[in-house]
């Protein structure tokens, strides 16, 4: 709970104890209204709490730079990303919602390899899919021109992503579509770990600082996980149940942190994780 919402619950209940007896069914129904706003701020602050942590669990700018550019064998590969639909659009929500966050991890490991075309036609796409999600003011033309401006600049190319995604996903939690939020961010976080995985080869020597950032970012399913809390829709159960299963793997692997501050695990763990990841990354591409 923070202050601000901590001060509103004291604020609430003085208003309730200095209120009277004086039309006492009436203040009932206004102090019921209050305690009810309050509620709904607080679990808004406990969303938006979760999606930060999520988008702090992903890489700095220069970390990804420093992992993926100083690497020989994890150069620029195209056949990486979800380029499969990129000109057709996804048809419903869920598939939207997922691939809007898909497209922008696609686009930030574009950027970062100054593929700019592939970079505009990704922009395109998720401008479609926000304008049909009705989140295009995250995605408008101002926001387009700034990251067209920057595609050689790979940390303000990134910044720029990552801002927009975290705005809409406010956006999306304020305004009581906290599902479609909890999609936007799962696309982004399963399609960040298929790239990560993808250009370590799924072998955990091959580079073991890439390697290592995988299994710390495994560890934090746990806040994915807080999204899909209370959920009853079949689509999000079975969302759920990816994230639950990724964490069963997670938990199985004896995830360590090394005497180096590297991450290890089994190989045969790590190989693991890559095959669910690859096999839930399959399905959300093609939902």
């Amino acid at each position: 709970m923070n202050k601000y919402t901590y001060f509103s619950i004291v604020s609430a209940i003085t208003l309730v104890s200095c209120s009277g007896s004086v039309n006492n069914n009436n203040n009932n129904i206004n102090n019921d209204s209050i305690v009810e706003d309050i509620i709904q701020n607080e679990n808004i602050d406990k969303d938006m709490e979760h999606a930060s942590k999520v988008l702090n669990t992903l890489p700095e700018a220069h970390e990804i730079i420093s992992i993926l550019l100083d690497h020989p064998d994890t150069k620029y590969d195209a056949s990486a990303l979800n380029s499969d639909k990129l000109n057709s659009k996804y048809t419903t929500t869920i598939s939207k919602a997922l691939n809007i966050g898909i497209y922008g991890t696609d686009m930030s490991y574009a950027s970062l390899f100054e593929q700019n075309q592939t970079v505009l036609k990704y922009m395109a796409a998720i401008k479609i899919m926000a304008d049909e999600l009705g989140i295009l003011q995250f995605f408008d033309e101002e926001t387009m021109r700034n990251m067209e401006e920057n595609l050689c600049n790979k940390e303000t190319m990134i910044e720029l992503i990552t801002n927009a995604y975290y705005s809409s996903d406010k956006y999306l939690i304020e305004s009581g579509q906290r599902e479609i939020a909890s999609l936007i961010i799962s696309g982004a976080w399963v399609e960040g770990m298929y790239t990560a995985f993808y250009l370590s080869k799924s072998s955990y020597s091959l580079n073991p600082n890439l390697s290592s950032r995988i299994l710390k970012q495994c560890l934090d399913i746990p806040i994915l996980l807080e999204f899909f809390e209370n959920t009853s829709d079949s689509n999000f159960i079975e969302i759920k149940k990816d994230f639950e299963d990724i964490k069963s793997l997670t938990d199985s692997a004896n995830i360590k942190q090394l005497d180096n501050g590297l991450y290890s695990c089994d190989e045969k763990y790590f190989k693991k994780l890559y095959d669910k990841v690859l096999e839930v990354r399959k399905r959300y591409v093609a939902i």
